[in-house]
């Protein structure tokens, strides 16, 4: 089947985040028409604009450059005199010329009609083909005309296709068959809009809807997807099982009045190369080959699960950068505390942390939590498994009753505007009874972590009772937190808490019969630096350095500095390290050593943190021997990894969908590529 793709992309910063907006969107109403056979948009969209500053003389929108604009009116029909620009990455910035300057609080209406031809070259961010369609609006991806706002107070859109096609996205849709057999799909909103959430919307002629909903209404979790592409005993049980966790987030967050609508759409073949979209009610995401497989580890495990944290996303208290803490860190919380909370069992809870504590800790260089979302990429990692730790070790300082009552305050005062991070420590306070100034400083303002070790030793006294010391060290910057010690004596575990605030301590318990073994925050409340942890996190290190910062020397010391502390691989990041080695090497020219390297990550044991690594490896042993111009060599290559990974599709669905895309085209090399996530 023929298929057509579309692709935009901006890089750095908004141009109009720099300085304040001229502009303030009262309306924005959009008619388009979708001819998917021509893989062509023709639209008009008509805007209502407030002046915001005295003496404007010309407003801005930017589109991107496939969009060929037609005309740009006024409300007199008139057309307005305009000026073009272009812009980094295929972007025109327009200007149009106002007729006499304008003071602020004057509105004006602008309509732009246009038509938009989609880029059939390239796979793509965006596509648009015979069945299934994308079509997303955000600050770096466009199908529409942008202006300095992003928000505005009335929005509406009448999208025509053929009636063939079910419509997706974070709004009520009503539909009106016309005479041609096209379906006009029109929904209007009376209220302040995000244009991302209300015009981000995909389009499928073959998915199915599914839907879990309470007897009231208020709340309900939908999938949209291909039931021949996406396994439906496994659709099934993850609805039950999403629903069941909106209910527990409406039960501890106390909106228990609050509507609850979240609905998940899966389109695209996997071969399609892009990012989810999220928007507000929707999360809109390819297919992918882990979908054709039930696995009940989903429903067991928080990290990384994304239909868990995208749900509990609805539950976040604010999106803007300065407190971006309550966006993805607290998603996060509320993911693994439900999971926590719904398999009470101490060793899913320990794996739920060091899941976190792995993803968490890195010697790439990032900000302290409190700075927020700066630049994206690393920076939404920390917030995401850092925050959501954070959150935690708050929980396990207040005690998780009160911590409970600390969060249906936060919904009961702050549902309706962003909450500050000072206003969160006072509400924590008035449950702890005395300043929290010592916790929020240390893991809010340092971007580090500690490292504790312990030295025990015990004796019997003359009264007979056996006295136990025990040294606690801090290594790297102190802090100061309670930990929870357990001593083994006899067949029980008696838990002691002591409060670590120095480089060394020493404390002094009392026992009936000598403790067999001491184990310092055995369940991991505090996040901390433990030996695994570290190799893995030089490993992690090498390839943040490789990906966000394309610094080869860095990203190469990293690499080896895991193999050199690990020389036997016990800790199994062996594959990760000799992955990042073998792509470094590649942007070195160095194609023998990108094969040994590549070849040392395949037949090194790997853990579950590491295993897609060896497949990958694999796969890229089969580029290098393409870019030797071996492509009969590479197939068998791609076509084993394909059938290994299928093995497991919900761990291996990257590699699997790499190497059925090789299968089917020649592999490209280009430096972007190797300097990559994989």
């Amino acid at each position: 089947m023929k298929r057509f793709f579309i692709f935009y992309l901006i890089a750095g910063a908004n141009l109009y985040a720099q300085e304040s907006s001229s502009v303030r969107l009262l309306e924005y109403r959009v008619e388009a028409s979708l001819d998917e056979q021509q893989s062509k948009l023709t639209a008009t969209v008509a805007v209502w604009l407030r002046i915001t500053r005295d003496g404007t003389d010309n407003i801005h929108f930017r589109i991107p450059s496939n969009i060929e604009i037609n005309a740009v009116r006024d409300i007199d029909d008139d057309r307005f005199s305009l000026q073009r620009s272009t812009e980094k990455n295929a972007f025109f910035l327009h200007t149009i010329m106002l007729p006499a300057q304008r003071s602020a609080g004057d509105s004006i209406f602008v309509k732009i009609e246009f038509e938009e031809l989609f880029d059939s070259s390239s796979h793509a961010l965006q596509f648009v083909n015979q069945r299934e369609f994308l079509l997303q609006y955000s600050n770096d991806i466009t199908w529409l005309p942008q202006f300095d706002d992003q928000s505005t107070d009335h929005a509406s859109v009448a999208l025509t296709v053929k009636n063939s096609f079910r419509l997706v996205g974070s709004f009520r849709k009503d539909s009106v068959s016309d005479a041609e057999g096209n379906n006009v799909w029109y929904s209007s909103r009376n209220s302040l809009t995000s244009l991302h959430d209300f015009f981000s919307i995909c389009g499928s002629t073959s998915i199915t809807g599914l839907k879990k909903q309470s007897p009231d209404s208020l709340t309900s979790v939908s999938f949209f997807i291909d039931t021949i592409r996406f396994h439906p005993w496994f659709a099934d049980s993850l609805l039950t099982y999403l629903y069941d966790a909106a209910r527990y987030f409406k039960e501890i967050t106390g909106t228990q009045t609050t509507g609850i609508n979240q609905s998940y759409c899966y389109i695209g073949e996997a071969t399609i190369e892009r990012s989810d979209v999220r928007t507000t009610g929707a999360m809109i995401d390819r297919n992918s080959p882990a979908y054709t497989q039930f696995d009940s580890s989903v429903f067991v495990r928080s990290v990384k699960n994304v239909w868990l944290v995208e749900l509990a996303r609805r539950f976040s208290l604010s999106r803007t950068d300065s407190t971006a803490l309550f966006d993805d860190g607290w998603a996060g919380y509320l993911a693994t505390r439900y999971i926590v909370s719904r398999f009470p069992n101490p060793e899913i809870e320990r794996r739920e942390r060091l899941d976190l504590m792995i993803n968490a800790l890195s010697f790439f260089p990032t900000n302290p939590l409190k700075a927020g979302r700066i630049s994206g990429g690393v920076d939404n990692e920390n917030l995401s498994f850092k925050g959501r730790y954070f959150f935690l070790m708050t929980e396990y300082l207040l005690g998780k009753e009160s911590f409970t009552s600390v969060i249906k305050k936060l919904y009961d005062r702050f549902s309706k505007r962003s909450i500050t991070i000072p206003e969160f420590q006072t509400l924590c306070e008035e449950e702890y009874g005395s300043p929290l100034d010592w916790f929020f400083q240390e893991w809010l303002y340092r971007s580090t972590a500690p490292e504790f070790a312990i030295q025990w030793s015990s004796e019997r006294t003359q009264r007979g009772v056996v006295l136990t010391k025990l040294i606690v060290e801090q290594r790297g910057d102190v802090f100061t937190m309670p930990v929870t010690v357990f001593f083994t004596v006899g067949s029980k575990k008696i838990p002691k808490r002591i409060l670590v605030d120095q480089f060394r301590q020493e404390f002094r318990f009392t026992f009936n019969s000598q403790p067999t073994a001491v184990e310092l925050d055995p369940n991991f409340s505090v996040l901390r630096w433990l030996l695994d942890i570290r190799i893995l996190a030089h490993a992690r290190s090498s390839r943040l350095f490789r990906i966000y910062n394309k610094n080869i020397s860095s990203a190469e010391r990293e690499a080896q500095l895991t193999l050199d502390l690990d020389p036997v691989n016990a800790t199994g990041s062996a594959p990760i390290a000799h992955f990042s080695l073998g792509k470094l090497a590649v942007l070195e020219n160095d194609l023998e050593r990108a094969k040994e390297h590549f070849l040392k990550a395949m037949q090194s044991k790997a853990n579950e943190e590491s295993s897609i690594y060896p497949l990958l490896s694999l796969i890229r042993f089969g580029n290098i021997l393409e870019m030797e111009g071996r492509r009969n060599e590479a197939l068998p290559l791609y076509q084993r990894a394909a059938s290994e990974g299928k093995r497991n599709p919900s761990l291996f669905a990257p590699a699997i969908s790499e190497a059925e895309k090789y299968i089917r085209e020649q592999f490209t090399s280009t430096e972007e590529f190797w300097y990559g996530i994989y």
